[in-house]
């Protein structure tokens, strides 16, 4: 019986979870006037304001949250075979380093890349590879083989079902939850196994399946070819990275199920990357005269929050009213600023609505001078 015991110790810093919301608004009497200038709204690519928009200064305000100090500490036992033989390991993890990635919040993207290329938890998954090195050098494995060791293990662990261990039908865990969580779904123990083999060295990509007629979304990982490798692969950029099946112990490298043959894939290399995510708040004032609205006024205090891997860099906010067919009234351009991995920016706008017309607000979060990120109020009368 062969025995890995890991001890483990990290303190890491952690981000606020942000949500979007719309705000409804009061309606007051419509007033008739000329209606204000159009400009298009960006589909991705922003529009530049008219000349005398002008621009508030943004006041980021960095949200850094440090990891509380404690003693308490998460085991797990895992048992897998490999090589005729079984193995046996032990984790012993920190519970407020678990308790961290569990709080994070789940961007809307397929690519889990992010989960991967998430720079707080590399110490923790170095170590654990550092492990698995001693091993293959100890036990005289190829290449090769220590990558099939490394998918054994991943192999081994629980199937469970989003929908069942949390209260959530999609719910992609950081690779320290799945070894927590003690298993996961298909997407989860591919950012696990691609977490483990990309911090031991090897190229590997994540195979996202999109829902078909007859399929239901998969993810599995990818390697990059090496000459003792065969069977089924994807060709990026002119190399090949063989499939690997992460749900069960049947599939080998190479082997893909029959039902995922033929369909195309989106293929995400381990690349960090920026994830904007935004909420907002309203505040509205106005001014009457003989009960008519002359001025309506609306300030927005809006919140970024970068939840990707990677620095965003020259980001700025967008905002205005609806005036359908693709345009909008009344812009405001924020000042660029940058956000680095869990940080966030506070930002406050004033907004001039257009009277006498049923709009709505929309903001959007421009990056590289695309709209990676939009929300909007709901509709109402000025």
């Amino acid at each position: 019986m062969k025995n890995l015991v890991i001890l483990l110790a990290v303190s890491l810093l952690a981000a606020m979870a942000v949500s979007c919301a719309g705000h409804t608004f009061e309606s007051p009497p419509e007033t008739v006037i000329e209606p204000p200038t159009e400009i298009p709204i960006p589909s991705p690519v922003k529009p530049e304001p008219p000349p005398d928009v002008s621009e508030p200064t943004p006041e980021p305000v960095s949200i850094i949250r440090q990891i509380p100090e404690s003693d308490e500490v998460i085991t797990r036992r895992y048992t897998w075979s490999f090589s005729g033989k079984k193995w046996e390991a032990e984790l012993l993890m920190p519970e407020a380093l678990y308790n961290y990635y569990r709080d994070l919040p789940r961007p809307r993207t397929d690519n889990y890349s992010i989960y991967i290329t998430h720079p707080l938890d590399d110490h923790y998954i170095k170590s654990l590879t550092d492990e698995i090195e001693q091993i293959a050098q100890r036990e005289r494995f190829s290449s090769l083989n220590k990558v099939e060791f490394v998918i054994a293990f991943v192999q081994h662990l629980p199937y469970t079902v989003d929908s069942v261990t949390t209260p959530y039908d999609e719910y992609p865990r950081y690779p320290i939850e799945t070894l927590v969580d003690n298993g996961g779904d298909c997407e989860d123990t591919s950012i696990l196994l691609a977490s483990l083999l990309d911090s031991t060295g090897y190229e590997v990509t994540l195979v996202i399946f999109p829902e078909t007629p007859d399929t239901l979304g998969h993810v599995g990982i990818g390697i990059l070819a090496t000459d003792d490798m065969k069977g089924a692969y994807f060709e990026v950029e002119g190399k090949r990275y063989f499939y690997i099946e992460t749900t069960d112990t049947r599939w080998g490298i190479g082997e893909i199920p029959d039902e995922y043959r033929g369909v195309t894939a989106r293929i995400y290399t381990m690349e960090p990357i920026p994830v904007l995510t935004h909420y907002w708040e309203a505040s509205v004032k106005k001014r009457l005269i003989d009960s008519q609205i002359i001025e309506y006024e609306i300030t927005l205090d809006i919140r970024v929050e970068n939840l990707g891997s990677a620095l965003a860099d020259d980001v700025h906010i967008l905002a205005g009213f609806d005036a359908g067919e693709g345009k909008i009234w009344n812009p405001v351009e924020s000042l660029a600023f940058d956000l680095s991995v869990d940080q966030s920016a506070t930002i406050t706008i004033t907004l001039q609505a257009p009277l006498g017309k049923h709009t709505r607000l929309i903001i959007q979060i421009v990056d590289n001078d695309q709209a990676v990120d939009q929300s909007h109020s709901e509709w109402f009368d000025t």
